[in-house]
């Protein structure tokens, strides 16, 4: 072995890191999971393949994905506390009714239609709509200007602070008790804030996230513990009460570190835009709790609010290979045993795979939001093909050898090498240069994934000689080594 030879060492040892970056395996998740965005369900994306490498020999290359969300709806308790910014500046009526939205009208009675607060009322009324369908459902409602408070639900003696049947009507007067309250919200002008029913409170004019928020957390911890709890968040204003909302131990970390969601609803109109943008109050709040934050203007409230579901739905899977889009699969899902289950079917990936390591990727995207990919690598078989003009005999991996001092390298396969051409001049009669292949393919070789070739002795005019030995490659040469002739460098992974 040579041993003092320092700049050929280091050229043996970055064939040989060339060698292995090949083949090498880093960081892939499959299946992967991730929970829903509202509800903390399971998304499971699973990619199904036969294996883990492709033959250069191979035609195709079936790849699928499986989406799955688990667990049924039915088995999952979930609460809900919406709180409502009523100050002020809800009382505003800058509604965009050009478009054609449906106009809200005056919904709390005040006597002043198509206001903020208004539009609030009819996007609550669509939520409740939209959860009255959804089973295992609690619902409560906070509502804040300067202070806040956990709203009584009931007209009964107490507090009713949870509804489980939302179209209650404990006093019998044809209204659900739920849209009595709602109904009964009002800014109440510059003086004071109002709550009608079926607890009456009057603030002063603030918006104080910090009580909003302590109140919801206050309301969701009467609940069993181990439910899902999500809080809805509306507002079209920024935080001006002390204390901070985001201070450390503040009411948005104890959400947090409770497992409580906050999705937040940011109002925005009169020139009031990027409510949501990163660093604002209500994108923090989200971002800290693992929830969504979303703009709209007060004509598009309702429809931003009341499309919240719970029953998430895979909305597609896509599959990409690199990750360039190769294949898509349209929801929504399948019933089965109450979960929702798709599958995008075999795939040909092959002709998007290049030669080498390749990533595939299992993409599943929930109807909330929610995206959860599933990884892995698949090699394409590549050899290296070296060539050099001084032989050598150094140890790769305690098994393998590399035999050749490489001056130049070549990306090959069996059926994809190139073809070389010697100059036709009689003075390189006699000229001596040497070859081998090697390849790093750890799927197809795991106890061994360096695997060297013998090496190939060329002398121009005279022939070629195997000299070493082989461990899963085996080297030779087809056609004429004169000058002016052509030669294949040929070889054959013994495994494949």
């Amino acid at each position: 072995m040579i041993t003092n030879n320092y700049p050929l060492l280091r050229r043996a040892g970055l064939a040989s890191a060339a060698l292995m970056t090949l083949g090498s395996v880093g960081l892939a998740q499959n299946p992967a999971s991730g929970d829903t965005q509202i509800s903390g369900q399971t998304v499971t994306s699973t990619i199904n393949c036969n294996a883990d490498f492709a033959d250069e020999g191979d035609t195709e290359f079936l790849v699928s994905v499986d989406g799955k969300i688990t667990p049924p709806l039915q088995q999952a308790e979930f609460n809900v506390c919406v709180v409502l910014d009523i100050s002020t500046t809800m009382g505003a009526a800058d509604l965009d009714l050009s478009g054609g939205a449906i106009p809200p009208g005056d919904l709390n009675g005040d006597g002043q239609a198509n206001q903020r607060i208004d539009a609030a009322i009819a996007a609550l009324q669509a939520l409740v709509g939209q959860l009255a369908g959804e089973p295992n459902v609690d619902l409560s409602l906070v509502a804040f200007a300067k202070d806040a408070a956990i709203l009584d639900l009931g007209p009964g003696a107490g507090q009713q602070t949870w509804l489980s049947d939302l179209t209650t009507d404990a006093n019998t007067n044809g209204i659900a008790d739920l849209q009595e309250v709602i109904t009964s919200l009002d800014t109440g002008g510059l003086s004071t804030q109002n709550v009608g029913l079926f607890t009456a409170y009057n603030w002063e004019p603030g918006t104080d996230y910090t009580e909003a928020l302590t109140r919801a957390n206050e309301a969701i911890a009467l609940q069993p513990a181990g439910e899902n709890n999500i809080i809805i968040f509306i507002s079209d204003g920024l935080p001006n009460q002390p204390p901070a909302f985001d201070a450390p131990g503040g009411p948005v970390f104890v959400a947090a570190a409770a497992g409580t969601v906050i999705n937040t609803f940011g109002i925005e109109g009169q020139g009031f835009t990027d409510i949501c943008a990163p660093g604002t109050p209500l994108r923090f709040i989200a971002d800290t709790t693992g929830g969504q934050c979303l703009a709209a203007n007060p004509e598009d409230l309702a429809d931003a609010i009341g499309g919240i579901s719970l029953s998430v739905d895979i909305d597609r899977i896509e599959l990409c290979v690199n990750g360039n889009l190769v294949a898509t699969q349209d929801g929504p899902g399948l019933d089965d045993m109450g979960c929702k289950v798709l599958s995008l079917g075999d795939t040909n990936i092959l002709p998007n795979m290049v030669l080498g390591q390749n990533l595939v990727e299992g993409k599943v995207y929930g109807t909330d939001g929610t995206i959860v990919t599933a990884s892995k690598f698949v090699d394409k078989t590549t050899c290296t093909l070296m060539l050099g003009l001084h032989p050598v005999s150094l140890m790769v991996d305690g098994i393998d050898r590399l035999y050749v001092d490489p001056i130049l390298t070549f990306n090959v396969t069996e059926a994809s090498i190139p073809t070389f051409t010697i100059p036709n001049m009689p003075q390189i009669v006699g000229l001596e240069f040497y070859m081998q292949v090697g390849m790093h393919n750890g799927p197809m070789f795991p106890n061994n994934p360096v695997q060297m070739s013998n090496g190939i002795k060329v002398v121009i005019g005279q022939g070629w000689n195997v000299y070493g030995s082989a461990t899963g490659i085996w080297h030779w040469v087809d056609g004429s080594i004169n000058p002016g002739g052509s030669f294949l460098p040929r070889f054959d992974v013994l495994a494949m």
